[in-house]
């Protein structure tokens, strides 16, 4: 009787746990978000456009991946992709001020991605995966371990749901009476990424004369469900809060007016686990319908007749090197005019011209990642980013295998164990605070203004003892530079500028030793590194996209990168976008096939990204030099980790959309060489049943659906992988022409591929049967991603027992992260 007897749901006080981390007093928060509001407005490069857009956003709110594009469209309420004075101000109070019932709608929504009022396990399982309360992930194990969690966490929020999904009262119920992990974790991942401080709101508190005896109201109990106790969930975070609260009781004694959090754990801590100020993470994701291919669909009503009559030549071709292209959609109908030279194109045509090597030199930039560099295996060889690097010799392997320690030198390590359990290392919230006189010239006329900076908002005054402000700037996304000595009135001035999105502001100082200070404190408030203090830029080794990759060498450890180089000038928003998505995607990807992102950088003229480097050069030019033929076990080998790596994006909800040989690096030119899968630019992050609609690939490797202007989702990476793997066993394009770029179209939309000729009776049928799965020309009947990793083609030349725990395992949904992207062979108990 007792075995079957219920076990209650530990139950804790919502509002008693998370009061410390909220804003109690709505007033002086509502009048900090206008002011906010109307100086980042104030960026907007869109004429008659009022509001916040995405980009200037993501520089305010520093949060990854797919979750500040979650965050941007929950309070984007009314869709135009500028957040309005009221929709800004009602979303942050809503996050920070609101109690339960508001407070956990908003939370809903951000896991509903397409907006039909019900949520599923995969929408958890992706904004999740981009979440950490306790820890940041270092390497692929981390990633591993993460995954398994919540698999856990989510299939215990589902247990009494009937159905696949939740609708927002079974939503609150689960929190409620099961697990509020599905809650707590993406709020108290808001709150303690935070954009502001509790200084700055005591700033506002004197402006709107506030009186510090006032106490905030008290919120009304509210009972939910105890989280998880694991690593992943709030729990710990939770315990750490419990541990630390007699550290609070001198600081609270202190500031009586308790305007919000003044608790340890919602502050930035000492070593910068929780820091916002150098954590520059930028996403922007665009959301598309949820549209699929129907029955009726154009798979299957495809007409030749709908292509200009051309000679079809169906001999087939060695390969073409194929520059990127895009604004695919309207080749496959014929029209020679589809302007298939896009804007990137253009621009990486001119890109050499537009970069000033001493700029590139000279100009200081600012970090802005900050981590442990991912550590897959003892023996991995150092590398990354290659173009053309014939001229390049391989890195020395003696400082490859001291890699732990160089890693050490390379980034601020934090050890975990130190910072949770020593309460000593714990401080206040990290105020970086100045003031003084500043110079201004207006009008040609000299000014003195009081300037006071406290974290990353900039306030002004009148005069010095002023309480209340004239006025503010947020260094949110801005660059501080010291220039050149100035004379003014026949005395020496110092001069430093702070340069905005769409202007540069100069302020002069007539003390050097004042100057010092404010530069010092501002390059804090703004994140500034020098990259040339830390990285020596070597000769040109490649190109991209939006610039060219330069060889550099860490000036500590002599290692060796690739320091990818984008030019911002005449950038648009769309480029922007683009290249911010690859940053924000290479930070989230630690997978042993996939480039490293190590370091990034940014000023007034271009983004770093300091990167793995890889001798070998690309794929392409790997399959070149073997006449483009591979043993069959050797492409299989490759395709398997080409696979796994795809799944493991695919698992972060992202969508490469340019995956081919020139976008595999190899880490060496030697036949045992590994890969690597790189540039991310075209890439995108996008929920469950979420669809594309850019025409963005390269030709030869484009699926379909893009060229038919067909929503597209993920399956897009499955065709690509197809084409590769039959260009690796055949030595030729499956969709190929000498001449015409619209006959490629077309074959790729109307034609099978071909498999003709001897070297195809040598080819078993277990590899031409993944080819064929994989180049299904309807998404819906395409090989997934699972069915590719489990398929009979890589249990032929398995060597390991990796294919059969696949099979076995196929229940077990916690183990599906490591057992769908591990390529390694697994532990026996595994």
């Amino acid at each position: 009787m007792d075995s079957k007897k219920v076990i209650e749901t530990e139950k804790i006080d919502l509002e008693e746990l998370i009061s410390s981390f909220k804003v109690q007093d709505k007033k002086v928060f509502k009048s900090y978000l206008k002011d906010v509001w109307a100086d980042l407005t104030e960026r907007n490069s869109e004429k008659n456009v009022s509001g916040i857009s995405k980009i200037t956003f993501s520089s305010y709110y520093n949060l990854p991946g797919i979750i500040n594009d979650r965050l941007f469209n929950v309070i984007d309420e009314n869709k135009t992709g500028y957040l309005e004075s009221a929709e800004f101000i009602l979303g942050m109070i809503t996050l920070f001020c609101e109690e339960f019932d508001e407070n956990s709608k908003f939370i809903f929504n951000f896991y509903d991605f397409d907006k039909d009022g019900e949520i599923s396990k995969e929408d958890i399982r992706i904004v999740l995966s981009y979440v950490s309360l306790i820890e940041d992930f270092h390497n692929y194990k981390d990633r591993v371990n993460s995954q398994e969690e919540l698999y856990s966490i989510i299939k215990k929020c589902f247990e009494k749901i009937k159905g696949e999904k939740m609708c927002y009262k079974d939503f609150k119920k689960v929190i409620e009476n099961v697990s509020s992990d599905i809650y707590l974790m993406i709020l108290l991942f808001l709150y303690e990424k935070k954009p502001f401080t509790k200084a700055t709101l005591l700033t506002y508190a004197k402006k709107d004369d506030k009186s510090p005896s006032n106490s905030p109201p008290h919120s009304p109990t509210k009972l939910v469900a105890s989280p998880t106790k694991n690593s992943f969930s709030p729990y710990n975070l939770f315990k750490r809060e419990r541990r630390r609260t007699a550290t609070l009781k001198e600081f609270k004694s202190a500031i009586s007016h308790d305007l919000m959090d003044t608790s340890p754990t919602s502050l930035k801590r000492s070593k910068g686990r929780f820091s916002t100020q150098k954590d520059n993470i930028i996403s922007l994701i665009p959301t598309s319908k949820n549209v699929h291919p129907t029955k009726h669909s154009k798979f299957n009503s495809l007409n030749s007749n709908s292509f200009n009559n051309q000679n079809i030549n169906d001999d087939h071709y060695s390969p073409i090197h194929r520059k990127n292209k895009k604004n695919l959609k309207n080749l496959s109908k014929g029209n020679s005019n589809s302007g298939f030279t896009s804007f990137a194109n253009n621009y990486l045509q001119n890109s050499d011209k537009n970069i000033n090597y001493n700029d590139i030199d000279l100009e200081p930039a600012f970090k802005q990642l900050k981590r442990k560099v991912p550590n897959f295996k003892d023996n991995e060889t150092n590398s990354i980013i290659s173009g053309e690097l014939n001229e390049i010799k391989k890195g020395n392997n003696d400082k490859d295998k001291e890699k732990n320690k160089d890693d050490d030198l390379f980034f601020n390590h934090y050890d975990q164990e130190d910072s949770i359990d020593n309460e000593d290392d714990e401080k206040e919230e990290d105020i970086n605070e100045c003031e003084g006189y500043l110079i201004k010239f207006i009008d040609n006329k000299e000014r003195k203004v009081w300037f006071r900076l406290v974290g990353k908002d900039l306030f002004f005054f009148k005069n010095e003892n002023d309480e209340i402000h004239k006025g503010m700037h947020n260094l949110s996304g801005v660059f501080v530079q010291e220039e050149p000595e100035k004379e003014i009135n026949g005395k020496k001035c110092y001069c430093f500028s702070v340069t905005y999105p769409k202007k540069t502001r100069m302020y002069y100082v007539k003390d050097e030793n004042e100057y010092k200070k404010w530069v010092e404190k501002l390059k804090i408030a703004t994140g500034y590194t020098n990259l040339t203090d830390l990285y020596e830029i070597k000769e040109k080794i490649g190109r991209g996209k939006f610039g060219l990759i330069k060889l550099g060498i860490n000036k500590k450890t002599g290692k060796k990168v690739a320091i990818k180089i984008m030019n911002k000038k005449d950038m648009t928003n769309q480029d922007l976008e683009l290249a911010r998505t690859e940053t924000e995607i290479l930070k989230i990807c630690q997978h042993p096939n996939i480039i490293q992102l190590y370091d990034v950088f940014e000023n007034v003229k271009y983004f770093y990204l300091i990167m793995e480097y890889c001798p070998g050069g690309d794929l392409f030019s790997y399959l070149e030099q073997r006449n483009f033929r591979l043993p069959e076990d050797q492409a299989a080998k490759f395709m398997h980790k080409m696979c796994a790596a795809v799944y493991y994006i695919h698992s972060y909800g992202i969508a490469h959309r340019d995956l081919k040989p020139e976008n595999v690096l190899m880490t060496s030119k030697d036949d045992d060489a590994d890969l690597r899968i790189l540039d991310f630019g075209l890439s995108k992050i996008i929920g469950p049943e979420e669809k594309c609609t850019e025409p963005y690939g390269t030709l030869s490797y484009v699926a379909p659906e893009v060229l038919l202007d067909i929503p597209y989702g993920k399956e897009v990476d499955l065709w690509a992988l197809g084409v590769i793997t039959y260009l690796m066993l055949s030595g030729s394009l499956p969709f190929d022409d000498k001449h015409s770029e619209e006959v490629i179209a077309k074959k790729t939309v109307t034609e099978p591929p071909p498999y003709k000729g001897n070297i195809w009776k040598k080819i078993s049928k277990e590899a031409k049967n993944f080819v064929e799965r994989l180049l299904e020309k309807d998404p819906e009947k395409r090989m997934n991603i699972k069915e590719a990793l489990r398929h009979e083609w890589f249990h032929k030349f398995d060597d390991t027992n990796i294919i059969s725990a696949r099979r076995i395992s196929r229940e077990n949904k916690s183990k599906d992260f490591e057992l769908f992207t591990n390529t390694e062979k697994l532990k026996k108990n595994l």
